[in-house]
């Protein structure tokens, strides 16, 4: 379980999701980003996920994505959705 709110987000709501459809904020894992722990629609499913959203310039989510994507692991994190241009994930 993680923390209720512990600071001022963007609303993750209002984001352009792609693949995805969001439901239900469940907590806020603590993080020096935007992190939520969430649940929402995904290939006509219901799924938890996190998401992540840059707070600042220098946070390279970019190399996150390249990262993750590159990794042949099961226990890698799935990335099914993100928009370059605000470095915004969700992660399943």
């Amino acid at each position: 379980m993680h923390p209720a709110k512990w600071r001022e987000t963007i609303d993750p709501f209002e984001l352009d999701y792609h693949h995805f459809r969001l439901t239900e904020i469940l907590g806020y894992p603590h993080a020096g980003n935007d992190v939520f722990h969430a649940k929402g629609i995904y290939q006509q499913q219901e799924t938890e996920v996190y998401i992540k959203v840059a707070r600042q310039q220098g946070a390279d989510i970019r190399r996150e994505i390249d990262t993750i994507l590159k990794l042949n692991l099961e226990l890698a994190p799935e990335i099914i959705d993100y928009d370059q241009n605000r470095e915004q994930q969700n992660i399943r």
